[in-house]
């Protein structure tokens, strides 16, 4: 890590390792380090995230690297700065795939039921209207969360709003969607609209 008054990787490492006090100024200085911030926000913004996204995942690749320096897992065959921003891809690549597999959730509740859709509204207006009327009357805790994921809000987005982990709103939005299948599957009259 190169630049006026920075640490080599050495001292870092040494740091990462130290007590208590020596661990915080370390990550402190990876945490606030321009030369730092700017090639994870280079690597993370060319990969398609978002700004929350790219604050997150810096963070938790701190950890990470926190975690991997104390528990001598980081080898030191590559720069810590590298290694930081391999973890923060692993990262992003890792949210891209919940966030793609949440689509496809929604997609695949689409399909079971054959619901026709124009461009990039997932429900007719009359079909969407009637699971809202069964969320209302049923799962009133899911109504928000699917109306915020059928508009097109993030996770991260979702997670903020209701301000509890990215994690909880994933695995809200699979429960919603299982509850409302098992739903709509012991009601016949649902699709005679």
């Amino acid at each position: 890590m190169s630049q006026k008054n920075t640490l080599t990787d050495k001292e870092l490492i040494a740091m990462f390792r130290g007590g208590t006090e020596q661990n915080e100024k370390a990550i402190r200085y990876v945490l606030t380090n321009p030369e730092i911030h700017a090639k994870i926000y280079s690597v993370l913004k060319k990969m398609g995230a978002d700004d929350d996204q790219i604050h997150d995942i810096k963070t938790d690749a701190i950890i990470v690297l926190d975690r991997d320096i104390r528990l001598y897992r980081f080898k030191e065959e590559s720069s810590l700065l590298t290694y930081l921003a391999a973890v923060a891809k692993f990262k992003l690549l890792n949210e891209f795939r919940r966030s793609d597999k949440e689509r496809r959730d929604m997609e695949q509740f689409i399909l079971e039921y054959e619901i026709d859709y124009e461009e990039d509204t997932f429900f007719t207006q009359e079909l969407f209207d009637k699971v809202i009327s069964l969320m209302s009357a049923h799962f009133e805790d899911c109504k928000y969360i699917l109306e915020m994921k059928t508009r097109g809000d993030s996770i991260p987005v979702i997670a903020q709003k209701l301000n509890i982990e990215k994690q909880s709103v994933s695995n809200r939005i699979s429960r919603c969607l299982s509850r409302i299948r098992n739903k709509i599957n012991t009601t016949p009259s649902f699709f005679d609209l």
